[in-house]
């Protein structure tokens, strides 16, 4: 379940920068797919999970989720991305 929701996320964050301009490609853009990305990708492959494994990967995704609430609105300042309709 978190797994999944992990993966959803890292589709609307692709969503979400398939629009940035292409001179962001190798920069803004790939920072924030590159967090989305590893927040799901830091849960797999554990062969024992303890409760010191959960709380190193709560604080990566924690890590990678503080680098996208800062990316995010960098992106909105700047143009790039439009503001969400409510």
């Amino acid at each position: 379940m978190v797994w999944q929701r992990a993966m959803d996320f890292v589709e609307a964050i692709y969503r979400e920068t398939r629009c940035f301009p292409k001179e962001e490609l190798y920069a803004l853009t790939s920072q924030m797919r590159r967090a989305a990305v590893s927040i799901p990708s830091n849960d797999r492959g554990a062969a024992v999970v303890t409760s010191g494994y959960i709380s190193s990967m709560l604080r990566m995704a924690r890590c990678e989720k503080s680098k996208l609430k800062f990316s995010s609105p960098n992106a909105s300042t700047t143009g790039m991305k439009q503001p969400q309709e409510t």
